[in-house]
């Protein structure tokens, strides 16, 4: 379990939301909260914060900040002053999707995408009935930075993928039990019959079934009044005769509840702007050009503010004209379930300070569980142990115990225990904290010499 930070500097990262229903459905996965007003702001930083542990790691909990990037942008900005030593931002919550992916795979309503790069769709020149997105935009956020490009690596290899998507299901089935136990069933799976995909070109319209007729959208096919925007399908008479067959989601809808709500999760292009798109033809159009496999509206902001950005975002709708709210908070949940799956086993991989369950670094983990100081500079001449031959401590100062120093075998301190970093269930042969301890030298006439 991690001990809460000393102070705001040693927070490496931090989830930020624009909206209150994906605020919320992260708290329900916080495991532990710290005190309020313990750690502060910096001056003139107007953002409200919430510090707890989630997972394997301390966060700092931004939000709601609105939507928009010139809102995530000063939200960003304000919290790098508060907090300077952050190295991830997990941008959390929900997303418009492109129906098909980049790999043709099938992309439904309560899926997860997580960022591999950011394109700003909206930057660029309006004419006359066109617009000219700016050359060069997709190099204009810049790139991920490499830990964040790591990540993202290890995430798309199919073990870490599918233990992922396992522990996001898990997640889920917790938030909302939680919620349940509140006598709230607000982020219940929709299920499949309502997971409508529309043909891009039949657009979202009063049609000629419904009473009384509206003759503006009875003038052409392209014709669309106003107060059909914001009216639901039902009202408008859309019919199912144009949706679109999708052989995934034939298949979930014959899984039990619990296995057909677990979300799938995707990597790709965010297009992040500061409008909604609602258009079924404009979506399939930037997706195709561009690449994008989801619509937002904050990562563009963020991009800049802050060098580590990763956006992970739940499908709420298709980005098309027949978008509706019913399934918002459904993909926030899914959204969060995701962002707690990678803080508890990913994202302490790609930190600076290595953390641990205990939230520490390995290096002050193994002088509290052992109670002995492990010199930091191992490349000191003079120090060599005679029992486990590393060149970081002397005999006196070994905590391996001597029956567990075996010739060709792990030496371990304790049971199932790692002697360099003091976690259980692995040992130094598989710990991921190489930086700790050097390797033993084969060969050396000190090895596994026993006292």
């Amino acid at each position: 379990m991690a001990s809460p930070p000393a102070s705001r500097d040693e927070f490496e990262v931090a989830v930020i939301c624009a909206l209150p229903l994906e605020y919320d459905a992260v708290t329900l996965l916080v495991d532990d909260w710290y005190e309020d007003g313990r750690y502060g702001r910096a001056p003139g930083d107007e953002n409200i914060y919430k510090s707890a542990r989630m997972g394997n790691v301390n966060i700092v909990l931004v939000g709601p900040t609105n939507v928009g990037k010139a809102r995530a942008a000063a939200a960003a900005a304000s919290l790098r002053s508060s907090y300077p030593n952050l190295k991830v931002l997990l941008l959390t919550g929900i997303c418009g999707g492109v129906p098909s992916t980049e790999e043709d795979q099938e992309l439904l309503l309560g899926d997860v995408v997580i960022s591999k790069s950011v394109i700003q769709y909206d930057l660029g020149k309006r004419y006359d009935g066109t617009f000219q997105m700016k050359k060069g935009i997709e190099d204009s956020l810049g790139r991920a930075r490499k830990r964040i490009c790591d990540l993202v690596t290890h995430l798309e290899v199919d073990k870490w993928h599918e233990h992922l998507e396992s522990q996001a299901a898990c997640f889920l089935e917790q938030l909302q039990a939680k919620e349940s136990s509140r006598h709230r069933r607000k982020y219940i799976y929709p299920g499949t019959a309502s997971d409508q995909l529309f043909e891009p070109s039949y657009l979202h319209k009063h049609r000629l079934s419904t009473l009384p007729a509206c003759t503006e959208c009875c003038q052409s096919s392209d014709s669309i009044c106003c107060e059909s925007k914001d009216l639901s399908c039902e009202k408008l008479g859309c019919s199912n005769t144009h949706t679109i067959r999708r052989q995934r989601l034939e298949s979930k809808g014959k899984l039990e509840f619990n296995k057909a709500q677990a979300p799938a999760i995707h990597f790709g292009r965010f297009g992040s702007g500061d409008t909604v798109v609602k258009s079924g033809k404009y979506r399939d159009t930037l997706a195709r050009e561009h690449k994008i496999t989801a619509f937002e509206m904050e990562g563009a902001g963020l991009w800049e503010e802050i060098p580590g950005v990763v956006i992970v975002k739940g499908v709420s709708d298709y980005a098309d004209g027949h978008k509706n709210d019913s399934w918002q908070r459904f993909a926030a949940a899914t959204a969060a379930a995701v962002t707690k799956g990678l803080l508890e086993h990913h994202i302490p991989l790609i930190l600076d300070g290595p953390q641990n369950s205990t939230g520490h670094s390995a290096e002050r983990v193994a002088e509290q569980q052992n109670g002995r100081h492990i010199p930091r500079d191992s490349s000191s001449r003079g120090l060599r142990c005679y029992r486990c031959d590393w060149d970081t401590h002397v005999l006196r100062d070994c905590y391996a115990h001597e029956d567990t120093v075996e010739d060709g075998r792990e030496i371990r301190w304790d049971e199932n225990r790692c002697l360099n970093c003091g976690e259980e269930d692995h040992y130094r042969r598989s710990c991921p904290w190489e930086d700790l301890l050097p390797r033993r030298r084969p060969g050396s006439k000190y090895m596994y010499h026993r006292r």
